[in-house]
């Protein structure tokens, strides 16, 4: 018989270190991708598919401000365009004064000038922040790919690491990382 590689997986786990089953577990990413899939899988204790799927999923980027990571040269560009735009606009019979547009259009030019070096550091500080947090989630992601949940304990844990957390508190042990917060 032609085994596939999840049936594989799921052979191959290491007994749980609280009720020292193997036939109970199964990888965490298996058992994600089943529930998001919409396999069948026996819930109890109070544990639904929604909340199943909410504790184990997989570490993420949390939510910044996006506008932190356009460059502020494409910023200033866009309006730039809006001011040439208005210009354009005067000659087709809207009213706008062209000598107040090509003055604000001066103006802005030279305070964005006067800002730019400023505006280029917090920028490329972002970037950097950013790629620091991207390499931290992908160990935590490392580290997901080889947790193992327990089916009778409500547990997920990881043999290597002997990490061991109750299933519910895993999104909390991805946000408590001190390396996301130093």
């Amino acid at each position: 018989m032609i085994r596939s590689k999840e049936e594989l997986m799921k052979a191959n786990n290491p007994a749980c270190p609280i009720c020292r089953k193997d036939d109970q577990t199964i990888p965490l990413h298996i058992l994600y991708k089943e529930l998001l899939e919409g396999k069948a899988y026996n819930f109890s204790s109070g544990l639904t598919r929604v909340k199943l799927v909410s504790y184990i999923s997989p570490p993420g980027l949390p939510g910044k401000n996006r506008l932190l990571s356009i460059h502020p040269d494409l910023l200033a560009g866009i309006g730039i365009f809006v001011v040439l735009y208005l210009l354009v606009s005067q000659m087709n019979g809207v009213v706008f004064s062209p000598s107040a547009l090509l003055i604000t259009a001066i103006a802005g030019i030279l305070i964005y000038l006067g800002f730019r070096k400023r505006l280029l550091d917090r920028y490329q500080k972002t970037i950097a922040e950013r790629v620091a947090l991207v390499k931290i989630i992908r160990s935590q992601v490392d580290i997901w790919m080889d947790m193992i949940y327990c089916k009778t304990d409500y547990l997920v844990y990881s043999p290597d690491l002997r990490l061991q957390i109750k299933v519910e508190k895993l999104s909390d042990y991805w946000k408590s990382d001190q390396r996301l917060h130093g």
